[in-house]
Order: C-alpha cells, then sequence, then structure tokens
C-alpha cells in the first residue's frame, strides 16, 4: 500500500476547512411556510426581513455560535497546516464546528418589533444546502484528521 504525504494530508484538511467556510455565502436557513431562505451571513451576523415602517420590523438576531460553526473549519485547516503536532486540535475543531453547523436552525433566533414590543418568533428552520455542504465538509476534514494520526510517520 501506497504511503500519503503528510503535507498531503495538510493540504487536504486546509481545503476542507476552506469549503466549509466559504459556505456562509450560500442559503442556510430556509423557512418552509414562507418561502423564505437566508444565506448563512445573513443568518449568523443578523438581517431584516420585513420593515413596516413606523410600525414594526422583522430581524434576524445576530448569531455568535453560527460565526463559530463557519469560523472553526477555517481555523481547524490553518491550524493543521501551520502547525505539525496540530491535528488533534484540528480534529476537535471539525468536529464541534460540524456539530455547530447541523445544529444552526435550533439557536436562530428571529423577532417582531411592532410599535415597540418586541416578540420572539417560534420559527421551525429548515437546513439549506449551505450548511449541509458545510457540515460535510467539516466532517470530512475529521475524517481527514484522523487518517493523518493514524497514518505511520516517513
Amino acid at each position: 500500500m501506497r504511503k500519503i504525504n503528510k503535507s498531503v494530508y495538510a493540504i487536504l484538511i486546509l481545503v476542507l476547512g476552506a469549503v466549509a467556510a466559504a459556505m456562509i455565502f450560500l442559503p442556510a436557513l430556509i423557512y418552509r411556510d414562507s418561502n423564505a431562505s437566508f444565506t448563512g451571513l445573513e443568518a449568523i451576523f443578523g438581517t431584516e426581513f420585513a420593515d413596516l415602517g413606523i410600525f414594526g420590523t422583522g430581524v434576524l438576531e445576530p448569531n455568535v455560535l453560527g460565526m463559530l460553526a463557519f469560523a472553526l473549519p477555517l481555523i481547524a485547516g490553518l491550524i493543521a497546516v501551520l502547525f505539525d503536532k496540530g491535528t488533534i486540535i484540528a480534529l476537535i475543531l471539525f468536529i464541534v464546528g460540524g456539530v455547530l453547523l447541523f445544529t444552526l436552525p435550533t439557536y436562530q433566533v428571529a423577532s417582531v418589533t411592532i410599535l415597540n414590543n418586541r416578540t420572539v418568533l417560534d420559527v421551525t428552520w429548515t437546513l439549506g444546502y449551505g450548511v449541509v455542504i458545510a457540515a460535510c465538509a467539516s466532517a470530512g476534514g475529521a475524517i481527514v484528521c484522523l487518517l493523518k494520526i493514524v497514518s505511520r510517520p516517513e
């Protein structure tokens, strides 16, 4: 069986981390009842989805866990490339990032303010294909980290 160079693993880990982070620009959350979708940027940094002028607004609240979910795979890829012994840390970051990506709909908050009365909406979100691709890339990064850990040094 042919041995794979450790630098190939590191580059593959970095690419998978970058792919997971780049999915922030694709649809992340979908509200099925109104067929509205929000990109990862809109979901984690917040956006206004309804404007009723002086009477009220509807907003997606900024989301720190969502920021971490998209950033952790990229950080993991950088750690795997920059540090020879950083593969275990990268593995942990990929796993945590993947879990946060798959659970993104559970901690996303939408609220409506009508005449200065704020109400948090109970929204059932569906994962968009951007989050699914990002979570799969994060899982792939974790698998490559495991392969790099268990492969014998050259």
